[in-house]
């Protein structure tokens, strides 16, 4: 409101919530007032700060083509809680030229996505749109109770949650509808997904490695899905599956999984899919306490 946003579902606030952003102090808490806002363009966060959206709805400007919706690179100690992400992929798809996305913390060290709900996000030109990313090289970042749903189409896929970098973690989290993976951990290392739940996904989560340098540590514990349908991946895919990277993937560890498809027609592919394509590398993994079942 001190930036004349007032979150009334129709009017861009991009402009005046960005200005709100850079104007805050260092170490302070910036909160929206309750309501629905529309933006055009991407929202850029910076260091040393958390934006409380206090239960506000962002929307994607319809007929815009922007990618995140929020995002920052190269931060530290950046974080956003207690809202939604709305991609609006429905009103944007028929001028569409690029992906479209939830939040994304690039290169970043100790920022959070907390209690953030993301949703319709859409994929462009074969590569899968995120609903929450914590990508490149980030270090120390979280995902905490947060939700994606409605992630992309079957031709223009989209993932839940993706992290790659070192120490990253997501806990708590939940998915649904999810066109491609709901928990995605990619050439990390010390990484992965702790007391998670999706609901038809495509594929529950995936731990590999795309990159030419051996990644290590990662883990999945606590993983329950329902209904997946990927003869590709199935329910979780493992391992290194371009034939155009030769890093390995050393100690990744599974416990306490729970895959199971009750409806008919879904439960496709092998329950847990260890990978490996191309040049030789070595997939090391430690599987405790899997349940995987088709019941239809």
């Amino acid at each position: 409101e001190d930036f004349a946003a007032e979150g009334d579902g129709v009017t861009d606030y991009a402009t005046e919530m960005q200005a709100a952003i850079d104007a805050a102090p260092a170490y302070s808490t910036l909160r929206c007032t309750k309501g629905t806002y529309i933006i055009g363009a991407t929202l850029v966060g910076k260091d040393n700060l958390t934006i409380d959206l206090n239960g506000a709805r962002i929307i994607a400007k319809a007929a815009t083509n922007f990618e995140y919706m929020i995002s920052a690179t190269g931060k530290t100690n950046f974080h956003l809680k207690n809202g939604v992400l709305d991609a609006n992929q429905v009103n944007r798809v028929g001028t569409q030229s690029t992906r479209f996305m939830g939040g994304g913390v690039i290169d970043c060290t100790d920022c959070t996505f907390e209690n953030i709900i993301a949703k319709n996000t859409l994929g462009f030109a074969g590569i899968p749109a995120v609903g929450l990313v914590i990508g490149g090289a980030s270090v120390d970042c979280k995902f905490i109770a947060c939700h994606a749903e409605d992630m992309g189409t079957a031709s223009l896929a989209a993932d839940g949650f993706f992290m790659s970098g070192d120490n990253n973690v997501g806990i708590g989290l939940t998915a649904k509808n999810v066109f491609d993976t709901a928990f995605a951990c990619e050439s990390s290392n010390n990484s992965g997904y702790v007391g998670c739940s999706a609901k038809d996904a495509n594929c529950v989560a995936a731990i590999t490695n795309a990159v030419d340098t051996d990644k290590r540590g990662n883990f999945l514990n606590g993983i329950t899905g329902i209904d997946w349908n990927s003869t590709v991946t199935g329910g979780i895919q493992l391992g290194c599956p371009l034939s155009s990277s030769t890093g390995s993937l050393y100690d990744t560890t599974l416990s306490n999984i729970n895959l199971t498809a009750p409806t008919g027609g879904k439960g496709t592919g092998p329950g847990i899919n260890i990978r490996q394509t191309g040049t030789p590398k070595a997939v090391r993994v430690n599987i405790t306490g899997a349940i995987i079942q088709t019941c239809s």
